[in-house]
């Protein structure tokens, strides 16, 4: 026999040599780094047995019911943490091996740039089964050992892919009553050769081998699908999805799942498994710190699957969900991923430069691109009589600025209105967060956030808008480096011409105006709330927010705060280290930190540096 299934629909499951009665069936990597089968024509039996009970070589039919659907997750914050969304698997897994059965589960490699199928049989054990892996998990031989238990009576918890699942269902050819299956809503599994150039590439820079890798890593909370490495010289690697090339090229761009996960037939209900879990993504009606710690979607797909989930529920918070909920969150229930258009490309430009390198070039950025994405037709109309790209190479930014956000935001956003000409200029390590709700206008000059960034630094600016917030920029205004912006729900932000430096923040609850010309030096805070409530002995809040005014052509310097509800009148000079707690009349120049006082009065001052 010459070919077990179509090369462009294997899976990569491996099972075709545990069922092999010849020993004939071994496996080879291709280019893209992806293991495929390969008959020994001289030991091949021609008994057809791998071609037989091959599940891609026929539409595989699930004997399942349609989920009962669920929110959960772990009441011990620990275990939550260390899981990728919820921590189901570790509690429904710690429940078969108290019972004295055994998991099988995919684990890291000793250099963590591989991943393998393996047996547990401790608790211990399963904090190498935990986290998403995203790349392919090699099971040669896992389908025969997990045969060997059940047929010893051994109850097993099988965890895998869909596609590794229906190639376990297939290999046994029988019900086994103390198996229970469990898998995930897979977006698709990942090329090993490209994984192991991610963390190569980190290696050699960092100078040092890895010996941790944690994927959807929480330390920026579940949504930041953060990438972690640590390095035994100490030194760490933390890239949410907005920085980290390996999730820009796995979620954004699609550049190197294996070839049958864009035509993948396991993407459907009723389920391949006994139970299916996920993130739920796009989940309603739960607290900030639930969508920091993660929450898991849950199916229950059989009886099996029931019992288990049930004899867990003393160690989960859950609630019953509509599979409606579930799919708009995830559309990788159902909807294969387009293959992109570079993934060719990217996989020659591998072989020849760094691993991020390859990503860049392959994750377009041009303008052409983005109207074909997302654009509507008043954004390309915008772009053609503005000619965005002729101004910013006037102005030589077109390497400093992050282009992609720049059309988005100019451009496809419709809660950002701006005058033409007048642009929302995002520098490179800025982190923009806006409600869908927020409104930012724009008139007479650019807004620019993240200004004036050193060289490698790793400072961010901060510019995030909550619901319902506004700000109406009237002149333009600069956000230097490691600066922040924060304007609260129902809020309102109203300025003139402002520069602020880096170390400063401004935080709006209500209501904060600064006038034109006004400049802000470095490790300023300006508020117009204490942010939390202070109570009166009739239980009344005491301390509302009031509005703080800065009028036109004011300088605040260095680590001066300024505190709700005062004025400080146009002309005026803030000296270092002041704290404002009472209004400052015009042109006037006034220190102080719990007493301000006025030192002198009719002051002028310029911006220009004093040679």
């Amino acid at each position: 026999m010459d070919q077990i299934v179509n090369k462009e629909q294997c899976t990569g499951c491996k099972m075709c040599a545990d069922v092999c009665p010849a020993e004939a069936v071994s496996y080879q990597t291709d280019k893209e780094g992806f293991w495929y089968p390969v008959i020994d024509k001289s030991k091949c039996i021609n008994c057809s047995a791998c071609k037989k009970i091959c599940p891609q070589s026929k539409n595989y039919i699930s004997d399942k019911w349609y989920p009962e659907v669920y929110s959960a997750y772990s009441k011990n914050d620990e275990i939550r943490m260390k899981s990728t969304s919820g921590g189901i698997f570790y509690i429904l897994a710690r429940q078969i091996i108290m019972r004295g059965g055994y998991v099988v589960g995919c684990r890291y490699g000793k250099d963590y740039k591989s991943a393998g199928h393996m047996i547990a049989h401790e608790i211990n054990d399963l904090d190498m089964l935990i986290g998403s892996k995203y790349f392919q998990s090699d099971t040669h031989h896992i389908y025969e050992k997990t045969k060997k238990l059940l047929e010893r009576q051994k109850e097993v918890l099988f965890c895998g892919t869909p596609c590794q699942t229906a190639a376990l269902y297939q290999f046994l050819g029988r019900e086994y009553p103390k198996l229970i299956t469990f898998d995930f809503i897979c977006l698709g599994i990942n090329s090993p050769k490209v994984f192991k150039a991610f963390v190569s590439e980190q290696e050699k820079r960092q100078k040092a081998r890895v010996r941790l890798v944690q994927l959807k890593n929480k330390k920026q909370g579940w949504h930041s699908l953060a990438s972690y490495m640590e390095f035994e010289n100490g030194n760490t690697f933390l890239k949410n999805k907005d920085e980290d090339w390996w999730i820009k090229g796995f979620i954004k761009e699609n550049l190197y799942m294996r070839p049958s996960c864009y035509q993948c037939q396991y993407r459907k209900l009723p389920r391949v498994s006994d139970i299916s879990v996920g993130d739920f993504w796009g989940i309603r009606n739960v607290s900030k710190s639930n969508l920091f710690k993660g929450v898991s979607a849950v199916m229950i797909n059989s009886e099996k699957g029931k019992r288990l989930f049930d004899s867990a529920k003393p160690d989960l918070i859950y609630k019953e969900r509509s599979m409606e909920e579930l799919r708009q969150g995830n559309p990788a229930l159902e909807k294969n991923p387009v293959m992109s258009e570079y993934r060719e490309k990217f996989f020659e430009l591998l072989n020849t430069i760094p691993f991020s390198r390859a990503v860049k070039k392959c994750s377009p950025s041009g303008a052409k691109h983005i109207v074909k994405e997302c654009f509507p037709a008043e954004g390309i109309l915008r772009i053609y009589k503005e000619k965005p790209f002729e101004y910013l190479k006037k102005r030589e930014l077109l390497d400093k600025i992050d282009i992609k956000k720049f059309l988005y935001y100019n451009y496809c956003l419709p809660n950002i209105k701006r005058e033409q000409g007048c642009y929302l200029l995002i520098y490179k390590n800025s982190v923009i967060n806006l409600d869908e709700t927020s409104k930012i206008y724009i008139y007479n000059r650019d807004i620019e956030i993240g200004k004036h960034k050193l060289k490698k630094s790793r400072a961010e600016t901060y510019l995030k808008m909550e619901k319902n917030a506004q700000w109406i920029s009237k002149r333009g205004g600069e956000l230097a480096y490691n600066a922040t912006l924060n304007i609260c729900e129902n809020a309102k932000f109203e300025s003139g011409y402002f520069t602020v430096n880096s170390g400063s923040a401004i935080i709006c609850a209500k209501r904060i105006v600064l006038g034109n010309d006004v400049m802000i030096g470095r490790n300023v805070i300006i508020l117009d709330s204490d942010h939390h409530q202070i109570l009166d002995e009739n239980n009344r809040v005491a301390n509302a927010a009031q509005d703080t005014i800065i009028e036109d052509h004011v300088w605040l310097a260095s680590n001066t705060m300024v505190l709700k509800g005062v004025r400080i009148e146009k002309g005026s000079i803030v000296g270092a280290g002041t704290i404002v707690t009472k209004d400052i009349g015009h042109n006037s120049m006034t220190v102080g930190n719990y007493s301000q006082r006025t030192l002198r009065q009719s002051v002028k001052w310029s911006r220009k540096n004093v040679k």
